[in-house]
């Protein structure tokens, strides 16, 4: 099975102590990562994190086993602090459930102390299966999945031809959570498709499908999107400036959305990323409280070797303004975005990329003609070794070159403007 690559997705913890209390400490606890829920059926990345606190000069034996599912892989950290703290950092990779049955497995963080005393503390994953669907007939999904009892599913797979009806059924599945539409042929997804679906947070795209418009996911809880491999372009979002949104508010496909991971097909054909595409994406929210400001997860994107241009605010941060009564509240979405790309890209235009943090390693791209403004907290790399037209940078960035251009890139304008400019692989 596909392994799929999620930041961060949920999972479901519960701890307990074995071993009568021996230590040789006045305290021993154990703080788990706030992380609640299920892993997707559609597999996923991600990490749990947890905290130890003892008396200084005790130093207790970790290790962290598991029953090593077939489905499950992972690795941990022991990380020190202060002499009287340690974290164990958990990171796994889940492949996806293909079967309509839920799984679990259970990992154990052991640490031993003296007198052979110990204590125990258990991990418990679960990942639900997907419930399968195939359309015999265009038009007749609900009565599919009434037939099934399926139409308050949370993890669905749909195949077969679906019309304009059936895709109506599927925008008003409100409990959905994971939809995988691989096989299903649609021509086209319409505008605003799940446009503040407050349930959807995994989905695979159609194979069928080669256009994702304005709107499709902006301002859903989305949190991974899988694109195969025949979608060519993503349309360049909309710009707002009325009296619901702020004027520098850009609704693209997936802007304001909960994004963290994007993953492609292998032989992946996306040549053009437009503008606002994932503008503010990569955040938690919670739309019952929308001028809570929170600082966003993570991110993360590798995008195809035939990629060829990102628009301007493709990447940016964002902000949602809406009219309540006499008063506008304010919601800002500061994005982190980890950026890279496959080898031999034909990346030509970087437009201009506004976030609270970017890291953009553009290292396997030679062929880059120009690049926009970048704001924020930059880290940056580049493959091309005639440095592109630059429009600048804030203060403060840090900048990679090919060996032996770090002296062309400092008299360039605008990439003189990088306050620290290094060789590639040079700490």
């Amino acid at each position: 099975m596909k392994k799929i690559l999620l930041l961060a997705l949920p999972l479901m913890v519960m701890c307990f102590a074995s071993c009568e209390k021996k230590f040789m400490l006045t305290h021993f606890s154990a703080y788990p990562s706030e992380i609640g829920g299920n892993i997707s059926a559609l597999g996923g990345q991600g990490y749990i994190v947890y905290s130890f606190t003892f008396d200084k000069g005790y130093n207790p034996n970790v290790s962290v086993t598991c029953d090593k599912p077939s489905w499950l892989e992972y690795t941990y950290e022991v990380i020190p602090y202060y002499g009287e703290q340690i974290d164990v950092r958990i990171d796994y990779i889940i492949e996806s459930n293909d079967t309509d049955e839920t799984r679990s497995a259970t990992i154990l963080i052991r640490l031993d102390g003296e007198q052979s005393d110990s204590k125990q503390y258990e991990v418990n994953i679960t990942q639900p299966g997907i419930q399968k669907v195939i359309v015999s007939k265009p038009g007749t999904l609900t009565q599919e999945l009434a037939d099934k009892d399926l139409l308050y599913a949370s993890s669905l797979k749909i195949s077969g031809e679906l019309n304009d009806k059936d895709l109506e059924t599927i925008k008003g599945l409100r409990e959905i959570e994971t939809l995988d539409l691989t096989e299903a042929i649609i021509d086209d997804l319409p505008d605003e498709m799940f446009y503040e679906n407050n349930t959807i947070r995994h989905v695979k795209l159609p194979e069928s499908i080669t256009v994702i418009h304005p709107k499709t996911f902006a301002f859903s809880s989305l949190e991974y999107v899988y694109f195969p491999a025949n979608i060519e372009t993503i349309e360049d979002g909309t710009y707002n400036d009325n009296y619901d949104y702020e004027g520098w508010l850009y609704v693209g496909a997936f802007a304001n959305t909960n994004l963290k991971t994007v993953e492609f097909a292998i032989d992946s054909k996306l040549h053009y990323v437009g503008i606002g595409t994932f503008a503010g994406a990569g955040m938690e929210h919670s739309q019952d409280d929308i001028s809570k400001n929170i600082y966003c997860e993570l991110l993360t994107i590798k995008f195809p070797a035939e990629l060829e241009a990102i628009a301007n605010s493709a990447l940016r941060n964002n902000k949602y303004r809406r009219h309540s009564g006499y008063y506008y509240t304010e919601y800002e979405r500061f994005s982190q975005i980890s950026i890279s790309f496959e080898e031999h890209s034909a990346l030509k235009i970087i437009g201009s990329t506004n976030a609270r943090t970017i890291h953009y390693d553009a290292s396997n791209c030679a062929m880059v003609e120009s690049v926009g403004y970048f704001s924020g907290k930059v880290t940056f790399s580049i493959g091309t070794q005639t440095p592109p037209s630059f429009s600048g940078v804030s203060s403060g960035a840090t900048l990679y070159v090919p060996k032996g251009c770090v002296g062309a890139y400092y008299e360039a304008d605008g990439w003189k403007e990088f306050e620290t400019i290094k060789e590639i692989g040079q700490e």
